[in-house]
């Protein structure tokens, strides 16, 4: 599949012998390569230097930060396209009549050149290097007409939670925090105030189980018992633990039947309760060195 760009102001598709517009203007965004990383290499292949590839979006999901799209990479520049071959529909065709051909810039839908799984969580940065996001790869899917579409998921939290300096983090526990992370990251758009509590006091648990060996404790049981053990003189991080564990306890049933035992009512978990969970989150990471 080609994809050409008329003079920066359109966009068309097909093949080598026909050209259609593309309405509405599809979201095409630059690829930024870093040559430090040579699984990407390995997917967009060798680049026109001056010009980079381009990904093009077909959805993007806030909810669960997943955007799907294609990537294309130069093809021939300034290709020249018969004016019979290529339809305008349904924008007008350019002005200053018709020209002997159209120079179009070409590009060529990009194919993986090894086994999809391999990519998988390959980092892509989108947009030029001073206005950039960054994005994993975690699927691809052969389409149809032979063209791969690949699932992207951003690495930003959309400032729910801090970026994480992945280098500060104890090598041995790094892959189970980072999952945790992404978890909270998940949950803190897509689900109710009970469970988003429910898995920010899992990951507070296991940051802290993670951490407490080098202030040398030794963490033992659930994040009760890991809250015991945090030194006097990290009293923030005992406090923010601690209001994440109750606020835990308020949403199960077995608490609030053994509270209305006592004659007490206990507040139910609200949407506000579950961004302060997710908020005491990025703050333990804070305090404990762990975010960039």
């Amino acid at each position: 599949m080609i994809l050409a760009i008329f003079q920066n102001e359109r966009v068309y598709e097909g093949n080598q012998n026909f050209l259609n517009a593309v309405y509405p203007m599809p979201s095409l965004s630059k690829v930024v390569i870093d040559p430090a990383n040579p699984v990407a290499a390995g997917i967009l292949g060798n680049q026109h230097p001056l010009t980079p590839p381009l990904f093009r979006e077909d959805s993007f999901d806030p909810t669960t930060r997943i955007r799907r799209g294609r990537f294309y990479s130069l093809h021939k520049q300034l290709a020249p396209y018969d004016p019979q071959r290529v339809s305008h529909y349904p924008y007008a065709p350019p002005t200053g009549g018709l020209p002997q051909f159209y120079d179009m810039d070409a590009y060529r839908s990009l194919q993986p050149a090894g086994h999809v799984p391999t990519f998988h969580r390959t980092l892509i940065l989108l947009g030029d290097a001073s206005h950039k996001t960054a994005w994993h790869i975690v699927g691809a899917e052969r389409l149809f007409n032979g063209e791969t579409l690949f699932t992207l998921k951003s690495l930003s939290t959309l400032g729910q939670l801090p970026d994480l300096a992945e280098a500060t983090l104890p090598s041995e526990k790094r892959r189970e925090i980072l999952d945790g992370f992404e978890k909270v990251a998940d949950a803190a758009h897509k689900y109710l105030p009970v469970p988003i509590v429910d898995v920010c006091r899992e990951f507070s648990r296991v940051i802290l189980a993670a951490w407490l060996p080098t202030v040398g404790a030794v963490p033992q049981g659930d994040l009760g018992r890991l809250i015991t053990a945090v030194p006097e003189d990290h009293s923030g991080i005992k406090s923010a633990a601690g209001i994440i564990n109750r606020l835990h306890s308020r949403g199960k049933s077995s608490e609030q039947e053994r509270q209305a035992k006592k004659e007490r009512v206990i507040r139910e978990v609200s949407d506000e309760d579950g961004e302060l969970s997710v908020a005491l989150v990025g703050f333990l990471l804070r305090e404990l060195g762990w975010a960039a």
